[in-house]
């Protein structure tokens, strides 16, 4: 058997594709639930690799947010299949669905990821950084809401510069007490994941606000909480030396294209998470 051309199957990803697909990021020691994979598949679409015994041992996900640009995410390899060139193949699916519909690809990158992406013609936008408090992971679910306020599309899309009007109202029917708009000002979403409740988008138009609202939700979240902050944000930074956070992990985020005018990244104080952007 070839290395590089192992004999594998291209399927794609349904709803009963789940289980084995969460199989695979549990064993990477992700973050994301049943419900996040099927958050992504409704917005999005996945595609992976099966094994001539039939298990699935390869995922990616892409997810258009309107028609300027779309995300790249869940790109997995199960642990004995890495190392044949998987990753490469997942990548080029990814960016090739994404640039056959005109859009430029995004994604954020781990460190260990970047030279690849660099190497696929792919470019820095900014920085962040994963912070992470320590706890007990949090029961599921949270209390459902009621229907999404208009005024979080239009906040999300004036910061991030795309549409990802479903990710949100799913977002926001998991977010229970956690989760906080103000008209004109900024919003907050949450979920539960696997490991730890993951906090964002946090979407503002001023620090104070987006700061007193962080705070805030952090005082209504007993366990493990993980924040994906970009580094620019020193003021939730801070905040968060303050309540005993550590840091993480640090992710890059990127672009296979002109991404120049898309939103304002200064009023993006948290972000998604790198599967959502």
């Amino acid at each position: 058997m070839g290395r590089s051309e192992p004999p594998l199957q291209p399927v794609p990803l349904v709803a009963a594709s789940i289980g084995e697909a969460l199989a695979l990021s549990t064993e990477a020691g992700w973050n994301q639930s049943a419900a996040d994979w099927g958050l992504m598949l409704e917005a999005g679409r996945g595609f992976g690799y099966q094994a001539p015994d039939g298990r699935l041992v390869a995922t990616g996900v892409i997810v258009p947010f309107g028609h300027r640009f779309g995300w790249i995410s869940m790109l997995l390899v199960s642990r004995d299949w890495r190392r044949r060139g998987l990753g490469t193949r997942l990548l080029g699916a990814a960016v090739e669905g994404l640039e056959r519909q005109r859009m430029v690809p995004c994604l954020d990158a781990t460190p260990e990821g970047q030279k690849i992406y660099r190497g696929a013609g792919f470019t820095a936008l900014y920085s962040m950084t994963r912070w992470e408090k320590a706890g007990d992971p949090p029961p599921e679910p949270m209390p459902p809401r009621e229907d999404l306020p208009a005024t979080v599309e239009a906040l999300d899309r004036a910061a991030f510069g795309g549409d990802r009007g479903v990710i949100l109202r799913r977002l926001w029917q998991r977010a229970g007490g956690v989760a906080r708009v103000a008209e004109g000002r900024g919003f907050l979403l949450a979920r539960n994941g696997r490991r730890a409740v993951q906090l964002g988008p946090l979407c503002a138009t001023d620090a104070v606000w987006a700061v007193e609202t962080l705070e805030e939700a952090l005082d209504r979240i007993p366990g493990a909480v993980f924040v994906d902050v970009p580094d620019r944000q020193q003021a939730v930074r801070d905040l968060l030396v303050r309540r005993g956070f550590q840091v993480q992990r640090p992710f890059l985020r990127m672009a296979k294209g002109d991404m120049k005018g898309v939103g304002d990244p200064a009023r993006l104080f948290v972000a998604g998470g790198p599967e959502i952007g």
